[in-house]
């Protein structure tokens, strides 16, 4: 299987490790990556906030060059890289103002025929059968709480990944392993990202409130304080 590959400025700096166990992974199961040639920034996550054109018109810059290049799928690990692909290949196709307006910003004409996967669905993509029979360690010994958060599965009619408010996909993958996923309550909620620069207190705290139940819900079915 070979797709194509976005891996936006996060799994190029903060998030190396992201990257490079990601790739391990997919080359055990044989699927090879093709890294967009000279990609660039999508606007995650404060381009939609500041012009929305250029929101578009961002991420519309890699999905045309992907197109240019060959690639018909493409990876986006990142959920907020992911989102903005998604937001944007469904505005173009369904806004022809928009779509014009990106067209006359980037001089180029846009045409479609590109699917988005998030890591979620690149997986079940995969099949779960196949990556079962490659794991080598039962992993029986965790109980993880899967957190999706707003991205993976909003705005659900864009998306049409999973359900958005009780999505069931990242524990189908997890438990493969061996794994009993856990139940909890905040698995879609907001973390704040967006506001990561602009209101870092914001998002220290939405972030940080959600470790008490996750903790909770890993290692007992019954929460005390």
């Amino acid at each position: 299987m070979n797709l194509g590959y976005y891996p936006g400025c996060s799994l190029e700096g903060s998030a190396k490790e992201f990257n490079q166990s990601l790739k391990a992974t997919l080359q055990a199961l044989e699927v090879q990556l093709s890294e967009i040639d000279d990609w660039s920034c999508c606007g995650a996550s404060s381009a939609h906030s500041a012009n929305h054109l250029l929101a578009l018109a961002l991420p519309a810059r890699n999905l045309l060059l992907a197109k240019k290049q060959g690639m018909s799928e493409i990876v986006a690990p990142c959920a907020a890289c992911y989102n903005r692909l998604a937001v944007t290949r469904h505005e173009l196709n369904n806004n022809e103002t928009a779509r014009k307006g990106v067209e006359d910003l980037l001089e180029t004409p846009y045409s479609d025929g590109m699917q988005i996967l998030n890591l979620v669905q690149l997986f079940h993509h995969i099949g779960l059968p196949v990556i079962k029979e490659k794991i080598k360690r039962q992993m029986s010994f965790l109980k993880p709480a899967c957190y999706y958060g707003c991205l993976l599965v909003r705005p659900n009619n864009i998306t049409g990944f999973d359900d958005a408010e009780h999505p069931t996909a990242m524990e189908q993958v997890v438990e493969i392993t061996g794994t009993k996923a856990v139940d909890w309550n905040f698995k879609v909620e907001c973390c704040g990202a967006s506001h990561s620069i602009a209101h870092t207190k914001i998002v220290e705290k939405l972030s940080k409130n959600k470790l008490p139940p996750a903790r909770c819900a890993t290692r007992t079915s019954i929460c005390g304080s």
